[in-house]
């Protein structure tokens, strides 16, 4: 008698979900209102990311290979920032509802409580944004949407990129 391996499709197991729940909420990583766990979950899979449970414990594999899985979701929060809300709200902020409970929060201590009332309530409020190229900040690069980094680089050149990608802050 033969043993075969079913696998279940994405969303199905429960304790996947709460072991993913988990691990975003050790990064300090919290989904947007239109993003869940299930879509995280093909995401990450698309992305070529294998979960699964073993022994109540998270793992995963790329390939053939055993992946980091800490190393994996800090990755993939770094890669797709529009899923998840920002960590950091000490600048890079120009909406209020680029922020959640805990992000507004933490900005109304950092920065006041008129400087949160100045924000406008959304990011089509907020006005056109200036790319320059010579004060933009790799984080700043690395929020922006994929097509306006290829017209960037259309248009500043691979030089440039590299130098953006190269400073701290």
């Amino acid at each position: 008698m033969s043993t075969a391996t079913t696998i279940k499709p994405i969303g199905t197991n429960a304790e996947l979900c709460d072991l993913v729940r988990d691990q975003l909420q050790r990064h300090g990583l919290r989904l947007r209102p239109n993003e869940s766990i299930e879509t995280l979950l093909t995401d990450l899979q698309a992305a070529g990311l294998s979960l699964t449970v073993q022994h109540h414990t998270l793992t995963g594999k790329v390939s053939d290979l055993t992946a980091d899985i800490p190393g994996a979701f800090e990755s993939f929060a770094a890669k797709n920032t529009d899923k998840f809300f920002p960590r950091d709200v000490s600048s890079g902020v120009r909406s209020r509802d680029e922020l959640d409970r805990r992000g507004k929060a933490q900005f109304i201590s950092r920065h006041g409580l008129a400087a949160f009332e100045a924000l406008p309530r959304t990011a089509a409020d907020a006005g056109p944004i200036e790319l320059d190229p010579a004060t933009m900040t790799r984080q700043q690069y690395l929020k922006l949407p994929l097509k306006v980094k290829s017209e960037c680089i259309a248009a500043w050149g691979a030089d440039q990129i590299s130098r953006i990608m190269a400073r701290a802050k």
